[in-house]
């Protein structure tokens, strides 16, 4: 979180993708979601933190009495959650971001239609559908791994453009021909063995980031006529394709 404001009683922050200082984030709490659930409805808050607590200790927030709340359209979560696989059900969100590394129930994103960036800290086994999401355009990801060790089970999102690896548990990128409208790609701290081959024979990505930890790019790549290196400075390289390829 970049910044927060009191308005109307109510805590409101500034997240990434917005512009500094807007809050335009309500951020609802255990403290306050009886008032926060009034409020959303009767002003039309789009913008919505789940703000859970981060020990184990404490009760789980149940958050399921938000479902009405049907002007939510984009939706942060974090902390010891439950009751979001309900709410994803009810919400017709655009926009989604997840701390998973406390939630505890099975998320089935499947009946996200209409979502368009999905980013997600901690991915694990109890995330499935996401193959499912053919209008999402951005994805962001962390410890991503599929049963074959590739992107080919994410064939589904036809319509992604934006494609961001942190510590990606894959062999290979194997599959990233199928994203026709692929634009840009960023891999960060791989901590397996990754071969980048695939990505920079894409016929569409305009820009590729590798960061620090990532796999070696072989010196024929540097050299590529597709690709040209714009800026290496020893933590991550940027590449971008070359006019006329």
């Amino acid at each position: 979180m970049e910044s927060r404001i009191k308005r109307d009683g109510f805590e409101y922050g500034s997240f990434s993708g917005e512009t500094l200082g807007t809050c335009k984030t309500l951020i609802v709490t255990p403290k306050n979601l009886d008032e926060a659930v009034a409020y959303i409805r009767r002003q039309g808050i789009e913008y919505v933190f789940l703000d859970g607590p981060v020990d184990k200790v404490s009760p789980r927030f149940d958050v399921s009495v938000l479902g009405p709340c049907n002007s939510i359209r984009r939706l942060s979560v974090g902390g010891c959650i439950s009751g979001i696989r309900f709410l994803i059900q009810q919400l017709p969100l655009e926009w989604l971001s997840i701390d998973n590394s406390l939630v505890n129930e099975k998320l089935d994103l499947s009946c996200l239609k209409n979502l368009e960036y999905l980013s997600i800290y901690k991915m694990r086994k109890n995330i499935c559908g996401l193959s499912n999401l053919e209008n999402l355009k951005s994805f962001r990801s962390w410890n991503l791994t599929t049963q074959t060790g590739d992107l080919s089970p994410l064939q589904g999102l036809k319509a992604l453009q934006s494609l961001e690896l942190n510590f990606p548990h894959l062999m290979s990128l194997n599959g990233i021909a199928g994203f026709r409208g692929l634009k840009r790609v960023s891999i960060a701290y791989c901590r397996k063995a990754l071969d980048v081959a695939d990505l920079f024979n894409s016929e569409t990505i305009d820009e590729i980031e590798i960061e620090k930890g990532a796999p070696s790019i072989p010196e024929a790549i540097k050299a590529s006529k597709t690709y040209t290196l714009t800026f290496d400075n020893g933590h991550y390289m940027i590449f971008k394709r070359a006019p006329g390829f």
